[in-house]
């Protein structure tokens, strides 16, 4: 799969809930109310020189940029594209889990909801981005193209995730899981459940993005994903 359809299907995702897009001919920036969303994404080595230091850079890695050009960054972090046949899955799930596509403003902070405590690691962190996240999801509900999924037990919601149908591909975001329910076969279970769905419409390509090396990183290459592409992160100094 062409790796610039991926980076798109990123960019689609970071556009509608992290912040807005301006294109231009060799640079795709993200700006963002939230700075650690302030990205930049070069596809020359030459237009990283243009490049100001309230941006992260997300650098492909099918550009060459040598160490003069990224003089005054950092590289903090890598990000890994990864796709999935979505021919065998036969993953682990959990028969339990109730699935429910959001549809209401209650639905839709139920998913805000186990997604802040999915992903904040302290309670302050959740007070701070909970609410952002919220907005955003709210108003994405209504986007035929996105997909808003929540795993429910006993009607106690535990798990989520996000689906984005975009240029024929299902993109797979924001999947967590409450904290002591992991490893219980809970996010295979409801992303088995977005991906099928799109399968009834043709869709059959998945996408995800995910932390190099992270331990989601390998869980995803469990399910049968594959890496395409990195890019590096870099912070200025």
């Amino acid at each position: 799969m062409n790796h610039r359809t991926l980076l798109e299907h990123h960019l689609y995702f970071l556009s509608t809930h992290r912040g807005n897009r301006e294109s231009l001919e060799q640079i795709e920036f993200i700006h963002s109310d939230k700075p650690s969303f302030n990205i930049a994404f070069p596809f020359s080595a030459e237009s990283i020189t243009t490049i100001g230091s309230m941006f992260h850079i997300y650098l492909p890695d099918w550009i060459n940029a040598d160490e003069k050009i990224l003089k005054g960054w950092e590289k903090t972090g890598s990000i890994t594209y990864m796709i999935h046949s979505n021919k065998d899955m036969l993953w682990k799930i959990n028969n339990k889990t109730v699935i429910k596509k959001a549809a209401t403003k209650e639905d839709t902070e139920d998913f805000s909801l186990i997604q802040g405590k999915g992903f904040c690691q302290t309670e302050d962190d959740f007070k701070e981005w909970h609410p952002w996240m919220s907005e955003k999801n709210i108003t994405n509900i209504s986007d035929i193209n996105q997909r808003f999924y929540v795993g429910y037990y006993d009607e106690k919601p535990l798990g989520v995730c996000l689906s984005i149908i975009h240029n024929n591909i299902i993109g797979v975001y924001a999947v967590a899981t409450l904290p002591e329910y992991r490893k219980q076969g809970i996010s295979a279970t409801i992303m088995k459940e977005a991906i099928h769905e799109a399968q009834k419409s043709n869709i059959h390509s998945v996408t995800l993005q995910v932390m190099t090396n992270s331990y989601a990183h390998q869980y995803y290459k469990h399910l049968g994903f594959s890496d395409a592409f990195h890019c590096n992160i870099f912070t200025h100094e």
